[in-house]
């Protein structure tokens, strides 16, 4: 009886150990050549059910059960400048929020017109290249979520 439940155990402690490693591997990334001339390393934390899909090097989308629920492209400074202006001064879209850390700086705001929801107009710092990420108005709730699941780095 000792050596069957000595066995037991052993197998019990490698099964946990396993399990254990499997949902450590809770990400997934994309690398981007984008068209500013960075590599940027795109990496969601898939632990909320998100994927990531790359599009081409200066686009790339985050889905949830196959749906398509925010997609992001990258561009040069003048573009970042372009849709900050833009944003910050069309009637209709509000600034929720800004902020800088991990390497970002980036205003979130709140479109109020057909079929759009949310968007963020993110600078990332150290590169040559910005990224605006958004929703449509039907998963404007996931923007935020996708956003903080997100990390970005240069290579």
């Amino acid at each position: 009886m000792r050596q069957f439940s000595k066995g037991l155990t052993t197998v019990l402690c490698v099964m946990v150990f396993i399990l254990a490693l499997t949902s450590c591997a809770s990400s997934m990334s994309v690398t981007c050549n984008v068209g500013t001339g960075d590599t940027i390393k795109v990496t969601l934390d898939t632990s909320e059910g998100f994927m990531l899909e790359e599009v081409d090097d200066d686009h790339f989308a985050v889905t949830e059960n196959g749906d398509t629920v925010c997609k992001a492209v990258f561009f040069d400074e003048d573009d970042y400048e372009h849709r900050k202006y833009m944003y910050d001064n069309m009637e209709r879209i509000e600034i929720i929020e800004e902020g800088s850390g991990d390497g970002l700086t980036w205003t979130l705001y709140n479109i109020d017109l057909t079929n759009c929801g949310r968007t963020y107009i993110v600078w990332i710092d150290g590169s040559n290249t910005g990224l605006e990420l958004g929703s449509s108005e039907e998963y404007s709730e996931y923007c935020e979520k996708v956003f903080n699941s997100l990390t970005f780095s240069v290579e």
